[in-house]
Order: C-alpha cells, then structure tokens, then sequence
C-alpha cells in the first residue's frame, strides 16, 4: 500500500488520473447500449458486429496518426476536436436508426466509421504521460493502478447503461455516451493545461533528465513474462540512437509483439461482451446485460488490486491463461451447450475468470511503455489502441455470425481459443527475451 500513497503525493497526478477515468466511461457504456439499438433496428447480429466492427475499425485506422500529433503538442485541440466529433457522430447514428427502415442498416457503415475515427483518445494520451510525471521505480504500481481503475470504469459503464435501457431507452444511453465523451475530454483537457502538459516529448520537473529516452527512466522495465523482469536487450533497443529520424516502431520486437498479443487479447474480450448482451436479449432481460459484464469487470478490479499488491510478479503467460481458461469454463453455461444455466453461477464464473483481465491488460501497458523511446510513447500507446480496436473490429462482425448460426457458446468457445493464442505468443516471446539476455550476459 505504501507505492500507491507514494503515488498519491505526486504533484497533478490525482486530478489528471481521475479525469482520465471519468472520460473512459463512455466506452463502457457503449457498447451495450449501441448492440441493442442496432439490433432493434436491424434484428440482426450481423448487422449489430458489422456496425460495431466498422466504429472500432475507425479508431483502428487515425490511432497511430492521433498518436504521433500528440507527442508534437497538439494534445488538448485534440481532445477537444475528438469530443465534439464523437457526439456528432452517436447523434446521427441514433437518428438514423429512428428515421431510416431496418432493411438500410448498410448506409450507415460510413457514420458508424467516421465516428469511430472522432474517439476521445483518452487512454492513449494518459498512457503517454504518466511516465513524465511518475518516478520510475512507481511505474509499475502506476500502470496496474490505471488497468484497474479502467476495470472500475468498466464496471460502472454497463450498470450506468442498463439503467437507461431499463427506465428510458437504448438510444438515449448511445446519446449518453457521447455527452460524457465530450464533457471528459474538456476535463481532462483542462487538467493537461492545469499541470502544464502539452505534448508526449514534453517534461515536467518531476522527472529526471537522466532517465530521458530509456525503458528503466519509464518504471516498467518489462520483458514479456513478467513487469519486474527486465530484458537487457530491451532496454538497449529503447534507449539507444535512432539512425533514422522516424524509424518504425516495428523495428522493436518487444513492441511489436505487444501490439500482437493486444491485438489477439481485445478480440477475445469482445467476443465474450457481445455475447453476454446477446444471451440477455434473447432471454427477454436485456438489463441483465449491464448485470452480467459489470461481474465480469467485478472480477478484474480485484485480480488488479490483488496484482497490484503483490511483491512476486505473475508471468504473463500464466495471466494469459487464466483468461483462457475463465473464458472456455464461460462457453459451457451458455447456449447451445447449456440451455438454462443458473444466473447466479454465470455471474460466479464471470467473476473467477475476470481476476485476470487487468493483470493482462497491465503487463501490456508497462511492456510498451518499456521497449519505445519517451519521445514516441504518445504514438506507441497509439499503436497500441489501434490493435485493441483492431481486434475488435475483426472479433464483432465474426461474433455477430457465430451468434445467428450458433448460438453464444460457440462465440465464447472462439474468444478462448483466442486467449490461449495470446497465452501461447506471451510464452514464446519470454523464451526468447531469456535467450537475448543470456547472450547479452555472455557477451558482456
């Protein structure tokens, strides 16, 4: 408990990690809330995924290029531009599916996919500063901290969605979503200027010059089995000259494989949230499925903290697993396998199995923040957020199909052989990290 007062008394850090989550809560809200407008509009799944898919792939394609203005000093215009783009765009969405027929769900691809494009890109940006203003030996504890703050934000999001679904309807929850995305983005925006942050190359006072441009100046030394277990080779990469001005980030296999692992990792999870909306729908209690994904995040928030407070790091392709497994264990209880599965023990086993999302999602966080040089993390998260969208741009459309024809277990079934994909690279890539550092160690 001692890091997290540590982190604490760091000056501005309260204030901009609260507002980073408070404008993370419209994309918990979301995705509940769109599925079931786009499913009264259509009936169909495959219209709900394909729609879904083309929003998430919108955030996939301008990521990297968001990224990059941001690490320039263009952040809060951003922010703030983002914020009223994306309250357009949930707007026209929602007045689409009042006024245009069922059968015209196509023409709205196009809207769907440039308002994914307008995405308050809050993660991206936080991600990028909180190693300029944290210590480096509190990066850890920073980084899992946020992944669970995240899983807090996710927990709120659908309950505050299903409220709405419940008592007004489910297009008001999607015009929710936008007016927290835009009043978040102000805020947080706001709270940048307040602590004198412009862009991702720039530093405050709080953090040593020395530390500049290396993965050990980030506190997240990382090699991929482990936060604390730091790759020799890693850090070298990270810190060391550039011969070009631009040199691609893929050139880092660390990063890049992050991105694949993240990738593989946000496909699974959103095979399983679409999912949990669908089998609440179809069996007429579509506020169960705020219920459902809350326990779900319910689980995560308590693996982070408990990940958090750890002294021993957890290897991250025993996290990996764990997901895999909770997922696999999922597919079972539900259709077709089990027609009638108790709520209670769904709930129970969404609980088990959600203790390591935030772990996962943590190791990811501090790996890339570790293997990219500081005056390009802004771009590397951006990296990072086109491949989580990007895996669920892929994941919903194939959902939505497996739903229709096989029903929610086979979905589900699909997202654990996803993490165990994830598991299976994790482990590799520490393979390799160990070798790299043995050589290194040998040659030294």
């Amino acid at each position: 408990m001692k890091s997290y007062k540590a982190l604490a008394g760091i000056p501005h850090l309260p204030r901009l990690f609260l507002w980073s989550m408070l404008a993370r809560l419209n994309v918990s809200m979301l995705p509940i809330g769109l599925t079931l407008v786009l499913v009264g509009w259509s009936d169909s799944y495959v219209a709900a995924g394909v729609l879904g898919g083309a929003l998430t792939a919108g955030q996939a394609l301008v990521g990297p290029a968001r990224g990059r203005a941001a690490d320039r000093g263009a952040v809060r215009k951003l922010l703030v531009l983002t914020g009223i783009g994306y309250l357009v765009g949930l707007g026209a969405l929602v007045t689409m599916t009042r006024t245009v027929p069922g059968g015209g769900w196509p023409i709205a691809v196009l809207v769907a996919l440039l308002t994914g494009m307008s995405t308050v890109p809050i993660s991206q940006v936080s991600r990028a500063v909180w190693p300029k203003i944290v210590p480096g030996e509190l990066g850890r504890t920073l980084f899992t901290l946020e992944a669970t703050g995240s899983e807090v934000v996710q927990t709120t999001g659908p309950l505050l969605t299903s409220l709405l679904v419940t008592t007004l309807d489910p297009g008001y929850a999607v015009i929710a979503c936008g007016v927290v995305a835009f009043v978040g983005a102000l805020a947080f925006a706001a709270a940048l200027g307040s602590a004198g942050i412009r862009g991702g190359a720039e530093r405050t006072a709080a953090e040593p010059e020395a530390e500049t441009g290396t993965a050990a100046g980030t506190g997240a030394d990382v090699g991929t089995e482990g936060d604390t277990a730091t790759s020799a080779s890693a850090v070298t990469t990270a810190s060391a000259p550039e011969p070009e001005e631009r040199r691609t980030l893929f050139a880092l296999p660390k990063f890049t494989l992050a991105i694949v692992v993240t990738l593989v990792m946000m496909a699974a999870l959103f095979s399983v949230n679409l999912s949990l909306v669908a089998w609440a729908r179809d069996s007429h209690q579509s506020g169960l499925s705020g219920v459902l994904v809350a326990c779900w995040t319910i689980g995560s928030v308590v693996g982070g903290f408990g990940m958090g407070a750890l002294r021993k790091d957890v290897p991250h392709s025993a996290r990996f697993a764990a997901m895999a497994a909770g997922m696999a264990l999922l597919a079972v209880l539900l259709p077709p396998v089990t027609e009638t599965a108790p709520v209670w023990l769904v709930l129970v086993v969404l609980f088990l199995g959600g203790t390591a999302i935030a772990p996962s999602m943590a190791g990811n966080f501090a790996q890339v923040s570790g293997a990219v040089p500081q005056e390009r993390r802004a771009e590397a998260f951006g990296w990072l957020a086109t491949a989580g969208t990007g895996g669920a741009a892929l994941s919903m459309p194939v959902t939505g199909v497996l739903l229709e024809t096989s029903g929610p277990a086979t979905s589900v079934a699909v997202g654990a052989a996803l993490a165990l994909c994830a598991t299976v690279l994790s482990y590799i890539g520490s393979k390799r990290a160990e070798r790299n550092d043995g050589l290194v160690s040998a040659g030294a």
